[in-house]
């Protein structure tokens, strides 16, 4: 059996993982926020809204459902203003990785069903939620598994603090073997956190380095849909096979 097959839970980034968050559809995100905001401040209460959105931010406090409050309207209802808004595009103009992917699609959806997961970013959870609805993927994340700025009160993801929210979630506890968890991440910080905290780890995007240098990970791969793709099939192959042989009957034998 391979070694990933013993894999039940994932703990992963947004940032470098799974998309490439760049500037550009961070600003994207907040156009958005500021549009849909806007369209539903009837009475002009917000005239900065980025201002009042970064404000809650600080205090760790969800952005979008502070911002809902004040509006007087729920945050389902902003929500989908963002996300109108979000895949509208800026100006008219699609951004670059904000689409949906499809093989990841594919590729979450096959390891759901052997393994759980959960997101640690450092990504607002609101920035996090509307990112994974607009890629096509918040069935598979949804809010409860993401940990992020306003979640969880940690200075760096090398930090055992920054994972124990999301291994509560998962539903381990301090002094549980951890070996049947896999985190993924860009950072061989972060990584050598989580392997001194009994994790598998797994580094994305290495081009096959770290493991030849002695990084502390216990796989490698090019990027995130290849490592899901080998933990389903490995997680297929392990399933116990029926021992069971066929029972061959000649009909002819029925008339005798």
């Amino acid at each position: 059996m391979k070694k990933i097959a013993h894999i039940k839970s994932v703990i992963l980034g947004l940032q470098g993982t799974q998309y490439n968050v760049t500037e550009n559809i961070q600003r994207h995100f907040e156009h958005a926020v500021v549009k849909a905001v806007s369209r539903k401040d009837f009475d002009q209460k917000l005239p900065d809204v980025m201002a009042a959105y970064n404000a809650h931010l600080v205090a760790r406090q969800s952005p979008i459902k502070a911002l809902a409050d004040e509006l007087n309207i729920s945050k389902t209802s902003l929500q989908r203003g963002i996300y109108a808004e979000l895949e509208g595009g800026v100006y008219g103009y699609k951004v670059k990785h904000i689409t949906p992917d499809y093989k990841l699609l594919r590729a979450t959806e096959r390891a759901a069903k052997h393994v759980d997961f959960a997101t640690v970013t450092k990504l607002s959870g609101d920035f996090a939620e509307e990112f994974y609805r607009v890629s096509g993927l918040r069935h598979l994340h949804q809010r409860a598994s993401i940990f992020a700025h306003e979640d969880v009160d940690f200075a760096h993801k090398a930090s055992p603090d920054a994972y124990w929210p999301a291994l509560d979630y998962l539903g381990y506890q301090d002094g549980d073997d951890l070996s049947e968890v896999l985190l993924v991440d860009t950072n061989l910080d972060h990584l050598s956190c989580a392997k001194d905290m009994g994790m598998q780890t797994a580094l994305v995007g290495g081009q096959n380095k770290g493991l030849g240098n002695g990084a502390p990970i216990d796989f490698e791969y090019q990027n995130v849909k290849v490592l899901l793709h080998e933990l389903y099939t490995a997680k297929e192959n392990a399933q116990p096979k029926s021992s069971e042989r066929p029972k061959w009957e000649l009909p002819f034998l029925h008339h005798l």
